[in-house]
Formats: C-alpha cells, sequence, structure tokens
C-alpha cells in the first residue's frame, strides 16, 4: 500500500481555507441581521467595528469546520466511493480503506478529478450550513414576529404576511417542478417518494408541534382553553416543527434493507414541505400588531427571501446532486482501474480470490466413515493402499 510519503501537492489547502473563511462570513452575517431584526433598538459595538467582524467571522467559521456538521449528514454518507472498496476489499478493515482511497485520490486519480472532488466538496458543506444558518434564522424571526413590540407599523402592510406566505409556496411549486427532473420519470413514483417520508413514527412529534401553532387562534375563536389562547403556544409549535426539520434534514431517515441498517437522507421535496408548512400558516394565521419587527417592507421582503431561499436549496439540492456526481465519478474510475487499486492496496478484490481458489479434495482414508453405502471408488483404494 502507498504511503502517506507518496502524496504529491494539491490546492487542499485552499478549499480548506474557503470552508472555514465563507461560511463563516455568510454566519456572521445572518446573525448580524437576525440580531438588527430581533432587536431594532439596540446597537452592537460588534456589529459597526470591522475589525471584530473579520475576527467574529472566521471564529465562527473555525466552529464550523471543527463541528463539521454537513459531514455527518445522511446525504453526506449516500453512495460514497469507500462503499465499493468495502464490497471489494472485505478483509482489509474501514479505516484503512477510508485511509487509502484519500491516498488514492491524492496519488492516483487525474489532477481534475481530485480537483473537482475538493471543490464540490466544499460547496456541498458550504450550502449544507448556509441552509441551516438561514433557516434557524428566519424561524426565529417569523417566530418573534408573532409578538406586539418593535417599530411602529404600516397600517398598509396588514397583508403583507399573507403575501410572504403566498411567496413561499410559489417558490416550493417552482423548486418542485425544477426537482421533478432529477427525480423519477413517472409522476406516481414521484408521489410515493413523497409520501414515504410520513411512514416515520417521529412524525408524530412534528404534527403536534404543527398543530399548536394554529392552536391560538382556533382556542380564541371558540372562547374555550384560555391557556392555548396566547402567542406563547404558537412560538412553542413553530419551535418543535423546525427542531424537528433540523434533526431530520441532517441525520435522514433510518432505512433497514438485507439485514443492515442505514441513513437515508430525507425526499427533498418532502424536506422542502415540511419546512415550508409552519412558515405558511404562521404567516397567514397571525396579523401583525400595532407594533412588529417586520414592519417595513424591506425587512419582511428580505426574511421572506432567505426563507424561500432555504425551500429552494432543500428541494431542488443541486449542492448534494454534484457532490453525489463526484462521488460516481471516482468510482467509476476505480472500477476502470482495477488492477490498478488492487495492486495500490496489496490484495485482491474479493471476486478474484474465489474463483482464483482451487477446488481441493482432502480425504482420510483410514478416518473415512459414511452413513451411505461405500463408493467402489472408495473401496479399490483402499484395497491398494492395505497391500504390501
Amino acid at each position: 500500500m502507498a504511503t502517506l510519503s507518496e502524496v504529491g501537492p494539491s490546492s487542499f489547502d485552499a478549499y480548506e481555507g474557503i470552508r472555514i473563511v465563507i461560511p463563516g462570513l455568510l454566519t456572521y452575517g445572518v446573525v448580524a441581521a437576525t440580531f438588527c431584526t430581533l432587536a431594532p433598538s439596540e446597537r452592537s459595538s460588534l456589529l459597526v467595528n470591522p475589525l471584530t467582524g473579520v475576527v467574529g467571522a472566521l471564529a465562527i467559521g473555525l466552529l464550523l469546520y471543527f463541528l463539521d456538521i454537513p459531514a455527518r449528514a445522511a446525504a453526506y454518507s449516500k453512495n460514497q466511493p469507500t462503499d465499493y472498496l468495502k464490497k471489494q476489499f472485505p478483509q482489509i478493515s474501514a479505516g484503512e480503506l477510508r485511509t487509502a482511497y484519500f491516498l488514492l485520490l491524492n496519488t492516483r486519480m487525474p489532477a481534475n478529478t481530485r480537483n473537482r472532488a475538493l471543490y464540490m466538496g466544499s460547496m456541498y458543506r458550504i450550502g449544507v450550513e448556509m441552509i441551516l444558518a438561514l433557516a434557524i434564522a428566519t424561524s426565529g424571526v417569523f417566530g418573534a414576529a408573532l409578538f406586539d413590540y418593535g417599530p411602529t407599523r404600516d397600517p398598509m402592510s396588514s397583508q403583507a404576511h399573507r403575501w410572504a406566505a403566498i411567496f413561499l409556496i410559489v417558490v416550493f411549486a417552482l423548486a418542485f417542478w425544477a426537482n421533478a427532473a432529477y427525480g423519477p420519470a413517472k409522476a406516481g413514483e414521484r408521489l410515493k417518494s413523497f409520501v414515504r417520508g410520513l411512514r416515520v413514527w417521529s412524525i408524530v412529534l412534528y404534527c403536534f408541534g404543527l398543530v399548536l401553532v394554529p392552536a391560538p387562534v382556533l382556542a380564541a375563536h371558540c372562547h374555550k382553553a384560555a391557556a392555548l389562547q396566547h402567542r406563547y403556544v404558537a412560538l412553542a409549535g413553530l419551535a418543535l416543527t423546525v427542531a424537528y426539520w433540523l434533526r431530520r434534514y441532517v441525520r435522514g431517515d433510518l432505512v433497514k434493507k438485507d439485514g443492515t441498517s442505514s441513513r437515508e437522507p430525507m425526499d427533498s421535496s418532502f424536506a422542502g414541505f415540511l419546512f415550508l408548512l409552519p412558515m405558511v400558516v404562521t404567516l397567514c394565521l397571525y396579523e401583525p400588531g400595532a407594533k412588529n419587527i417586520t414592519s417595513s417592507a424591506s425587512y419582511l421582503v428580505g426574511w421572506s427571501a432567505a426563507a424561500g431561499l432555504v425551500i429552494g436549496m432543500v428541494t431542488v439540492r443541486g449542492h448534494e446532486r454534484k457532490l453525489h456526481g463526484v462521488y460516481i465519478g471516482q468510482t467509476r474510475w476505480m472500477k476502470d482501474n482495477s488492477d490498478d487499486v488492487s495492486k495500490f492496496l496489496g490484495a485482491k478484490p474479493k471476486d478474484v480470490e474465489a474463483s482464483a481458489q482451487p477446488l481441493r479434495l482432502d480425504i482420510a482414508v483410514a478416518d473415512v466413515k459414511l452413513s451411505s453405502p461405500e463408493p467402489k471408488f472408495l473401496a479399490k483404494l483402499k484395497r491398494l493402499l492395505s497391500q504390501p
């Protein structure tokens, strides 16, 4: 097997730098925008000082780099090139195969394949971290918009929240239509894939949170259950549904097949729908009060666009498709160069070993005990051996 000293120079450090700087700047910008929206009367020096902003962005980027949440996602582990190596070389441990894969990537695979893998891996991580940051921020802003505080609301903006909800529905419809080009060709298969997301027992938690979102409106309309008429109940429901969505979007669904269990990413259209539903219910049912943090059109348009970006990216999943395209290309290279891969690993594939082993028949003639009649050739063999 090759050693680490054989690894040649590459642009690994540049792509790792991208993974730190860009997510750090994006997340810092989202945090700053969220703070300005939630606390419009406060002015923080951390957001005004450019030097502090740069340091804060780098600190956030390093934190995200060390946490590496995208690498724990189900989409990241799907169809990896190491799965092919595990099938072909089961006699080698998973850790050694993982190390061998990285050595193959750096020493044997073409430079364009290696650079594309590093670039798409960085873009995938940036995409996932941006989705998570925007999802948490938008749900926090729309949740805070349930309450009567902030600047004085413009009387003309009473229907603005409903228009924002319509905008999100249109974005999801367009993303769902665009996603049809990548998924199954038949509408029935796409519908089955969508409905399959409901066949998880934990969806009960999401449904419970979704029921809490309109509960204050329904309780006030029926003049019953005074405890449910507070908007804090709707905020709790929104928090529960978004938390459920975040965990399931990252970790995926546990699937058992052929005696083994693995995590599969949630259906993209279903994932976008789960994030869309509580946002639309919140925006449609609750009119802003006399004071509201989204009182101006710029704030509402900006945060609606951020929520629409989350829905579009989750539904289309272009960053995940590009990453899986890189996986497929690397696996194809290893299949086309299977002899080089075997020499590199110093082992033969499972199917080659099975075909190369000769058929051996070891017979201890003196110890043979048969319950069935003794074959003639074995009786002759015994007589020959017994002769002096």
